[in-house]
């Protein structure tokens, strides 16, 4: 199992504490696991409540593999180990990446702005 940036997966995020998303959920994978040490990933759960969240990207069915609407929650992006992965259900478009980077350069406040008309394929899956 070699999960990639873009691909979905369902995941076990129990135990969590406080408003962190647990269970058995889709969640986005953001960094290879060959980039962090320890077999970890980041990662970005999923939720089918739409709240309207600045912090919210919506995703809808078929993409992502997803069974149903629902929102990436950039928010509450995360550290978790490979071993929490249990299958693929798909990949996202590079458009959906690109929001997301939008999202994550907002709520993180990095100084440099998110690149700009960048092609798919920058979101390199191999």
């Amino acid at each position: 199992m070699h999960p990639l940036p873009g691909e979905v997966w369902f995941a076990d995020l129990s135990p969590s504490r406080g408003h962190e998303q647990n269970g058995i959920r889709p969640v986005l994978v953001m960094t290879r696991e060959d980039e962090v040490p320890f077999r970890v990933m980041l990662a970005i759960p999923t939720t089918t409540r739409f709240r309207g969240f600045p912090s919210h990207v919506p995703v809808h069915p078929p993409e992502g593999g997803l069974p149903s609407p629902s929102v990436l929650l950039c928010e509450q992006m995360r550290s978790i180990t490979a071993d929490r992965l249990l299958r693929k259900i798909g990949t996202v478009s590079g458009d959906t990446l690109d929001r997301i980077s939008e999202v994550l350069h907002r709520l993180m406040r990095l100084r440099c702005p998110p690149p700009e008309g960048a092609p798919e394929s920058r979101w390199i899956r191999s």
